[in-house]
């Protein structure tokens, strides 16, 4: 048998379609170039990545996008290389399968969703990313970066998923007014989740609260990470991570550190003993707020207040300001280490409780 009879030769068909060794040696060919290709794309951005030429996210996306699309062309070009008609592949592309009366798709429709849901997330992405270099220069705030991120993210979701169901058919407006009863329903069993959506769009557009805030929730105390729509996470000094529901931020009670104002004034609580000089214990505790570096004294200087006459010891209450009050139990504790070797220095006495019985005797 000559060569050209043997690439000629016919194995199987398809249908009406029949496929010789020249078909398959091509097709062979054809996905042994798409994985060269693939392959050489994927090292490209690998090195990208790990010299940080390129951001990490991205970089990946974009990898696994060109692997998508490497192997979709890939197998266009196997189909239309064993003859099947570009015109045949056009139809099937654009064959309606009617699920009802009014909505219709096609492999066009899902491939064109699927790249707009892909376009969106690649999007928001290079957003965050915008932002991120913006926070680091300064040039925007992170609080207002990221409320505007949100903003931006669910706005452009909701975009993509009515612009979807648009293209098979399904008008918004026809689904809501014949949901609306079913709404109602959902609206009166999801009437906490509603509520906390509600007060996640308040939070982001009154901003009383804000990412990195300190706030004080309850029993615990944490730096806000990230404000969504229906809850936010904050993250606790034990570095726990908490979500809170953003209702509990708009109707319950909450101290918000960081305010208006990155300071806070904080106080240590201290008592010595009877005949102490008043004056000389009022410096020590003035110098030793002022050693600690994170103590703010340029505009809001350090200073003692006379509490009390107590039981035991006379109480003094040291007030200092800080710009992180998120390390205000390390910078407490440190001020009193440094108040007790003082206090030693100085031969200071910080007094135990005393209590004076006297035991009357009863005449017999």
């Amino acid at each position: 048998m000559e060569f050209s009879n043997m690439l000629n030769y016919q194995l199987f068909s398809l249908g009406n379609l029949p496929i010789d060794v020249q078909d398959i040696l091509r097709t062979i060919l054809i996905i042994f170039i798409s994985y060269l290709l693939n392959s050489f794309q994927k090292n490209v951005f690998n090195r990208l990545i790990s010299s940080e030429k390129i951001d990490n996210s991205i970089g990946k996306k974009t990898k696994k996008s060109l692997s998508y699309f490497i192997w979709t062309l890939s197998i266009l070009t196997v189909l239309l290389s064993i003859g099947i008609n570009p015109k045949l592949l056009k139809t099937i592309a654009l064959y309606k399968i009617n699920i009802s009366e009014s909505i219709s798709i096609n492999l066009f429709i899902i491939f064109f969703a699927i790249l707009l849901i892909f376009a969106n997330k690649l999007f928001i992405v290079l957003l965050r990313k915008h932002f991120e270099r913006l926070w680091k220069s300064g040039q925007v705030e992170i609080s207002i970066g990221s409320t505007i991120l949100q903003i931006v993210k669910y706005i452009s979701w909701v975009v993509v998923i009515i612009s979807c169901l648009e293209l098979i058919g399904l008008s918004i407006t026809i689904l809501l007014a014949g949901s609306a009863a079913l709404l109602v329903g959902f609206g009166l069993a999801l009437q906490q989740i509603f509520n906390d959506i509600i007060s996640g769009i308040i939070l982001l557009f009154e901003r009383t609260l804000k990412v990195g805030d300190v706030v004080e929730v309850g029993d615990s105390v944490g730096k806000v990470n990230s404000i969504g729509l229906r809850t936010s996470e904050i993250i606790t000094k034990r570095n726990i991570r908490m979500l809170i529901r953003n209702s509990q931020f708009v109707n319950g009670q909450v101290t918000n550190w960081s305010h208006e104002d990155k300071g806070t004034w904080f106080s240590v609580k201290v008592g010595v003993a009877y005949g102490t000089d008043a004056n000389h214990v009022e410096k020590i505790l003035v110098n030793c707020a002022l050693s600690n570096k994170n103590v703010n004294s340029t505009d809001n200087i350090p200073f003692v207040l006379f509490s009390d006459f107590g039981d035991s010891a006379l109480t003094f209450n040291l007030f200092y300001w800080t710009i992180v009050p998120f390390e205000n139990l390390v910078i407490s504790s440190d001020i009193r280490y440094k108040i007790n070797t003082e206090f030693i220095n100085h031969k200071i006495q910080i007094p135990f409780p005393q209590q004076d019985i006297y035991i009357k005797e009863m005449p017999i």
